[in-house]
């Protein structure tokens, strides 16, 4: 079965060392990091917070391995987000900026999928490219960098160490459940009187 976004996120925080900085993007599953991936501690987790501006995520990595070019960094990003500065896995390959790239792929931007769902009566999936699929391993490939495709729990946290240990930067595919509740619907359940 597909992995839903915490497992993906406790298997990451498992495989990344206290010392790593993590540049996480908008999206999803970002909304499940609040409390599923609390941060190693001070200056190790980068995010776009309140503006939840997605395509951020690599761009933010590549800037924290800049300046902190000894400590390992990893970016999370949903595909959604990677999409959206994609340009940046050839940077990443062409300048060999030592990046580990975690994408999590449901084949949607399922937030506003869930969204246009609930509020519009839109088929759930209706902005997301299902139909076509999204191959992040053949696109991160064909700009020079290593990549490969995981599914189960462990596969995540096996992959990430390798990824973690080749010399220059890799990204990692994680398959992810297109139909997993968002972690908004989850939120707007916290709220008093709701």
């Amino acid at each position: 079965r597909p992995l839903r976004s915490v497992e993906v996120l406790s298997a990451v925080r498992d495989a990344v060392p206290e010392e790593a900085v993590v540049a996480a993007d908008a999206g999803g599953f970002r909304l499940w990091t609040l409390v599923s991936f609390p941060a190693f501690g001070p200056q190790s987790y980068v995010n776009p917070g309140s503006w939840a501006t997605m395509g951020t995520g690599l761009p933010s990595a590549i800037g924290a391995k800049l300046a902190n070019p000894d400590r390992d960094v990893v970016a999370l990003t949903g595909d959604g987000g990677l999409m959206m500065c994609v340009h940046e896995l050839h940077t990443l390959a062409s300048e060999g900026i030592d990046v580990t790239v975690v994408a999590l792929n449901n084949d949607d931007y399922a937030i506003i999928s869930e969204e246009a769902s609930r509020s519009y009566e839109f088929p759930e999936g209706a902005y997301g490219w299902a139909e076509t699929g999204l191959d992040l391993v053949a696109v991160a490939s064909g700009m020079g960098l290593p990549a490969e495709r995981v599914h189960g729990r462990d596969a995540v946290g096996d992959a990430v160490e390798r990824a973690r240990g080749r010399d220059g930067p890799a990204l990692v595919e994680v398959v992810t459940d297109p139909a997993e509740p968002q972690a908004s619907e989850w939120m707007t359940g916290l709220r008093p009187g709701e």
